[in-house]
Parts: C-alpha cells; sequence; structure tokens
C-alpha cells in the first residue's frame, strides 16, 4: 500500500542530507538508534532493549550533541538532520506531505551513496520517463516535484490503498494486519495511516475489527517479524471457527510476548518473567 507515497519518502532521507551537506555515516546512524531504544527502552514497563511503541515516547536529539557517537561528535546538524528524517517529508510552505522512518529503525540505507535501488528505479521508470537520472539531482525542491508527481499519476491506480473494504468485507473475507516497528524500508506510520482511514470508511474500530485486525510489532525490521505461522493459524481460526484473533505472540531467540490489535499495546504489570 501507498506505493505511491513510500518510494519518494525512502530517498527523504538522502535529500535531507545532500541538502545540508551532511552525510551522516552508518556508525553514527546506529549509535543514534541505540541511543533512542536505550531513552525510551522502559515506556512499556521493563527494559529489555525493546521499544513497545516507539511513537510514545519523545527523545531530545540534541541531547546527544556533543558526544562521541559511532567514532565522530554528534553535531546540532546530524540532530536536525536526523529530526527530519523521524518527521518525514515536508513541503517548502511546511506542509505534511508523508511520514518518516520509523524511530528505532536502522537507518545504515540512508548512508553511503547507494540508497535504495527501488525507489531510484521508480522515479526514472514510472515518474520521469528517465533512464538516465541521477540521485545526486535530489534538491529538496525537486524532491517536493517528484512527489507530486508520483502521486498525481501514480496514485488512483498503484497505490493500492483504497479504504473502502466493502466488498471484501461483504464477501466473508478477513484480514490481518502487519508490520514491524523497526522497519528500516516501508514507513510503520504509513500503515497506521492507512488502517486509520479504512476505519474512518467502515463505520469506526469496532465495526473494522469485525474483518480487519491491525497488530504492530514491536522492534521487528523489514519482513523479520518474529511470529512465525501464528498470523496464518489466527487468519484461519477467524474464517474457520469464527474466532477473531484477541492477540498474537512474537517470539524471538529468548522471549515471547504478546500483540494486541491496534491501538493498544503491552505494557509490563511488575510481576512475573519479563521473558
Amino acid at each position: 500500500i501507498n506505493w505511491d507515497r513510500f518510494q519518494l519518502g525512502s530517498l527523504w532521507g538522502i535529500a535531507v542530507q545532500m541538502a545540508t551537506n551532511n552525510r551522516i555515516p552508518t556508525a553514527k546512524f546506529s549509535a543514534t538508534t541505540k541511543a533512542f531504544i536505550a531513552a525510551c527502552d522502559e515506556v512499556d514497563g521493563v527494559k529489555d532493549g525493546i521499544v513497545e511503541d516507539p511513537e510514545r515516547c519523545t527523545f531530545d536529539l540534541k541531547s546527544l550533541v556533543g558526544q562521541d557517537l559511532g567514532g565522530s561528535p554528534f553535531t546540532e546538524t546530524d540532530a536536525e538532520v536526523i529530526r527530519k528524517i523521524w518527521e518525514g517529508p515536508r513541503a517548502k510552505d511546511g506542509s505534511f506531505l508523508w511520514y518518516g522512518e520509523s524511530k528505532g529503525a536502522d537507518l545504515g540505507a540512508l548512508a553511503g551513496a547507494r540508497p535504495l535501488s527501488i525507489s531510484v528505479e521508480w522515479i526514472r521508470y514510472f515518474v520521469l520517463k528517465d533512464p538516465k537520472w541521477d540521485i545526486s539531482q535530489l534538491t529538496l525542491d525537486e524532491f517536493e516535484r517528484l512527489y507530486k508527481l508520483s502521486r498525481e499519476e501514480w496514485g488512483p491506480i498503484f497505490g493500492t490503498d483504497n479504504p473502502d473494504l466493502t466488498q471484501f468485507r461483504d464477501h466473508g473475507g478477513k484480514i490481518v494486519i502487519m508490520h514491524g516497528q523497526a522497519d528500516q524500508l516501508i514507513m510503520t506510520q504509513g500503515t497506521v495511516d492507512y488502517y486509520k482511514r479504512v476505519m474512518d470508511k467502515m463505520g469506526g474500530r469496532e465495526k473494522t475489527m469485525q474483518f480487519a485486525r491491525l497488530f504492530l510489532i514491536p522492534a521487528a525490521g523489514h519482513g523479520n517479524g518474529g511470529t512465525g505461522g501464528g498470523p496464518l493459524e489466527a487468519v484461519l481460526k477467524w474464517v474457520e471457527e469464527g474466532v477473531a484473533p484477541q492477540k498474537l505472540i512474537n517470539r524471538t531467540e529468548n522471549r515471547t510476548r504478546p500483540l494486541f490489535p491496534y491501538p493498544e499495546s503491552a505494557k509490563y504489570t511488575g510481576s512475573g518473567s519479563t521473558d
């Protein structure tokens, strides 16, 4: 979903860095992410290296200025660049375009000279029809122009984000939507935005949850949920037995955690194993 928007969103961090002439190395991106996780770790009630809901945690990047991060001092410009990457694409007048990279996600793909190739090729072959287009041409003004072109031409036929799921619902369809909270390629909040629009269109949360539920997976990157066969089993039980998934279990190497339908999230009660 949101293909016409998130493909441009993936290049926003590159555009911001080039505009400020401040390319951030991978080591500094990684160190910043670790600092965010350390600061926000206990919001869910347990210190375990996992931020349950990054959007619930406020973190001032300027608190890192002057510290050695990734082998070099963290600067005011570094703080502003990463703030804009987390904030997401904005037009010249400051208006919203799209969502930013997930806080806590690995931003290493934004370092160096090789951005996400799919996004570059989206501009070359779909938006501009110019195979010679190069990422070095991506100013902030050009980013805004390309974003609008992408939406205008491809949104209606390639965006695949129609919130009207009436036919799907009436046919008896059930869907479990999942997205990692640390997805480094596709913005998690774009999926949340779509689900909110589905709820608005389909009569609110309770009516929507009768056939569609969204589960966000803490600390999970792109395509790495750790839930095993849980989602498939949940859909089968929902369709065949009429039992909707109240929670899913997220499994990692050494622990299991419950996942609840959006907007609910897990919080440690203070007793029992944190694993």
